[in-house]
């Protein structure tokens, strides 16, 4: 199990597990706010009181501020797909409902 510097790992475990999760379920800027948020309370929790290098302290914060932006870059770009989908899917079914309609009229 990794050095922690004297927090439980189990908490810096749900810390990795809040910036991969929720960007995926949150929108715009609260989902964007998750990343530096979840970085700067990792860092305040080892940065004190730790004993480990403040290059591994600085380096694990950065990676999970990377890892949550990541996520939330990845979810932002999934939900725009599925709006334009959803939308060209709508815009079909109105075509093709004109288009009964004009045979039908025929």
């Amino acid at each position: 199990m990794a050095s922690t510097g004297g927090v439980s790992s189990f908490f810096l475990a749900w810390l990795f597990m809040l910036a991969f999760f929720y960007p995926l379920r949150l929108e715009g800027f609260s989902a964007a706010l998750v990343a530096p948020v979840v970085g700067a309370v990792y860092l305040s929790l080892l940065l004190f009181p730790s004993s480990l290098p403040l290059a591994l302290v600085l380096s694990r914060a950065l990676l999970l501020s990377i890892v949550g932006a990541s996520v939330h870059l990845l979810a932002r770009q999934l939900r725009g797909s599925l709006r334009r989908e959803r939308a060209a899917a709508a815009q079909r079914a109105q075509e093709q409902e004109r288009f009964r309609a004009l045979v039908e009229a025929l």
